[in-house]
């Protein structure tokens, strides 16, 4: 069975590690559903143009989803901080080839941490 966890705009994010080019780098990723999803976009309706309220809703929704990380910057001592616009940066760096991107990584984390699978015990009675 699939429980789908309630998820607050406030909710923590759980950290991940991934190896991306021999760099082991960290995702702090919050849980995703369609609420957040909706509540994001409620935020942008004022927005007429279609193209400037989607850029806005993703760079919004990216900002939430990925919480924070570590491992990546411009300079072993000048990590990124973990703003919206270094996290869409870090969400768009190139991966190997053949290897998942960053942001679709993240979006599949998050929504598994929205997600528990228990056992359903009557179907086996």
């Amino acid at each position: 069975m699939l429980i789908v966890k309630k998820i607050e705009a406030n909710t923590e994010g759980v950290w991940f590690e991934r190896i991306v080019w021999g760099a082991k780098i960290r995702f702090k990723i919050r849980p995703r559903n369609d609420e957040i999803v909706k509540d994001i976009r409620k935020k942008f309706k004022h927005i007429r143009g279609e193209v400037e309220r989607e850029n806005a809703i993703l760079k919004a929704f990216k900002d939430y989803i990925l919480e924070d990380f570590e491992g990546v910057g411009d300079a072993p001592d000048k990590p990124w901080a973990p703003t919206p616009e270094n996290k869409d940066r870090f969400l768009s760096i190139d991966v190997p080839s053949g290897e998942q991107p960053l942001y679709a990584w993240v979006i599949d984390r998050a929504n598994e941490l929205a997600i528990d699978v228990i056992e359903d015990e009557t179907k086996n009675s």
